[in-house]
């Protein structure tokens, strides 16, 4: 039995439907995976791995952005970046 093209397009915009409501869903989940990380990068007292750790993994900063933010060489950025996971890690495990 074939399916009308009413039918057909009835299905199509249902599926974009499902899918919004999908990527609404993960949308609520990264914001509040975001905010638990914002809240614990907070608590680091160097500024640079605060930073750091906020424009690349909260906002998405390519990482020579924050290299030309932080005004540092690309060498120092990722001992930065190295420093502060570490950082982020032991608060993690505190928390």
């Amino acid at each position: 039995m074939q399916t009308s093209p009413i039918n057909r397009i009835e299905l199509f915009m249902n599926d974009i439907i499902e899918k919004g409501e999908e990527i609404e869903e993960l949308l609520a989940e990264l914001d509040e995976l975001k905010a638990n990380a914002y809240y614990m990068i907070r608590q680091i007292d160097n500024t640079d791995d605060r930073t750091l750790l906020e424009l690349y993994y909260i906002c998405n900063v390519h990482m020579i952005e924050v290299i030309e933010k932080l005004h540092v060489s690309e060498r120092t950025a990722y001992y930065i970046k190295e420093d502060a996971l570490e950082k982020f890690g032991m608060l993690m495990h505190v928390n």
